[in-house]
């Protein structure tokens, strides 16, 4: 008898980000980037009300 042929595998391989060299950095950017915009807002709320 035959064996069936084992299903190709649907799961892509994982790979570094393009950008930043590994996704810990991204993550920490992502986090800088928001904490600046909320020091920013913040600010000229300060300034402005």
């Amino acid at each position: 008898m035959k064996q069936a042929a084992a299903p190709p595998n649907d799961e892509p391989d994982i790979d570094a980000p393009p950008v930043l060299g590994s996704w810990r950095n991204i993550y920490l950017f992502v986090l800088l980037l928001h904490l600046a915009l909320i020091i920013t807002f913040y600010l000229v709320t300060c300034l402005y009300s």
